[in-house]
């Protein structure tokens, strides 16, 4: 199962074997039963996935998982590979998606490929829209209660905390080409896989 090569100047930077594997493993344990799994941006951690099922001995079950497992990318290169289980997306339009897709998926991955406000909150509104269960609170940005992981710079915790509810755990992503950037595994619950983030708040990054 070959991957296609990254893009840099779509700021694509692959997750190494065992990072891609665990985040999709994760997915796959905290999905409901009908596994329905949106990979947005994170097109290394859904070839994992995919790597995960053509491991397992029922053909029959194998398929069936997949049905309602899709990548979102802007690179149509995935397109081309994966058919029908990839959807365009441009964070630009956030919730410019087909409406089958509203409010359908119960586990959601992503990670935007620009560390901005901008980006972040595009992508925030990208999860909300596509996730199954979202609190409501008048006057303030709606919650994703199912389960899902948000990979973003710790430079956004206070933020990722304050418009998503989400919070750091101990999980740092690996990436094939040793890109420097200290990126965060942030979830909206207690992830043991992930394990406790050490990194108190004030702590320097490499962003400071």
């Amino acid at each position: 199962m070959t991957h296609l090569s990254e893009n840099f100047r779509l700021s694509q930077f692959w997750y190494d074997e065992k990072t891609g594997r665990a985040l999709a493993q994760e997915a796959i344990d905290h999905s409901s039963s009908e596994l329905k799994i949106a990979f947005v941006s994170t097109p290394s951690a859904y070839h994992a996935f995919l790597k995960i099922m053509s491991e397992m001995e029922d053909k029959t079950k194998r398929d069936a998982m997949g049905n309602n497992v899709y990548i979102f990318e802007y690179d149509r290169r995935f397109g081309e590979k994966y058919g029908d289980r990839f959807c365009f997306y441009d964070y630009n339009k956030p919730t410019d998606l087909p409406e089958k897709f509203h409010h359908f998926f119960d586990y959601i991955l992503m990670e935007p490929p620009h560390l901005s406000s901008n980006c972040l909150e595009k992508f925030s509104n990208t999860m909300r829209w596509l996730a199954r269960d979202v609190e409501i609170t008048p006057g303030k940005k709606d919650r994703v209660i199912n389960p899902s992981t948000f990979i973003n710079s710790q430079l956004f915790r206070k933020e990722m905390k304050a418009d998503l509810g989400f919070t750091p755990t101990g999980f740092l992503p690996v990436f094939q080409s040793k890109l420097s950037n200290n990126l965060f595994t942030y979830t909206n619950y207690e992830s043991k896989r992930f394990g406790p983030c050490e990194v108190s708040d004030g702590e320097d990054n490499a962003y400071d």
